[in-house]
């Protein structure tokens, strides 16, 4: 039977480090040290327990007072179609709101996005943020006017006459 909680003992470092790793969300070696910090800079921390084994995990960032987000949902293979991944968005759901955190975001992972709407979340997006307001530049290529942006080496073209430019320059972000 899987068990949930949010303390974490010494002992539990290197286990929470492995699901990292096997999440592919930590590159190189991972220490109990560098989880220390992690959990330090959380809001909060749910683990979830099938005896000894550390079955899944996931957190909270926030402020405490104006919002949240939730990230780093990862159940092991061994324990996923279960619920656990549900539970946990679920208890950290509750645990922001018993603390009057009602705005909550998520960081998701590619892939995710039906767990979150199965369990209520609104327009969930699926991708990377591609740009800022201030990433946004006009530029004039082959003749032709396009709103440019580079997330990272990348750079995109959208003619500017469409309607995806009209709706990146009225974004804050996207």
């Amino acid at each position: 039977m899987i068990s949930f909680s949010y303390n974490i003992h010494e002992s539990d470092l290197l286990k929470i480090c492995s699901l990292y790793t096997k999440a592919g969300w930590w590159d190189g070696e991972c220490s109990a040290e560098q989880v220390t910090n992690l959990l330090k800079d959380s809001f909060c921390f749910l683990t979830a327990w099938d005896g000894e084994i550390l079955a899944g995990m996931g957190r909270v960032i926030s402020d405490g007072y104006s919002d949240a987000y939730i990230q780093d949902i990862f159940v092991d293979e061994t324990y996923r179609k279960q619920g656990i991944a549900s539970e946990i968005v679920k208890s950290l759901t509750q645990y922001c709101q018993s603390r009057k955190v009602n705005w909550i975001a998520l960081i998701a992972a590619p892939g995710s996005v039906n767990l979150y709407e199965n369990l209520g979340f609104k327009g969930v997006l699926q991708g990377d943020m591609m740009f800022a307001k201030g990433d946004l530049s006009e530029k004039t290529l082959d003749g032709e006017d396009y709103i440019t942006f580079q997330p990272i080496t990348l750079v995109y073209a959208v003619p500017s006459d469409s309607k995806l430019a009209k709706t990146m320059q009225a974004a804050q972000m996207g």
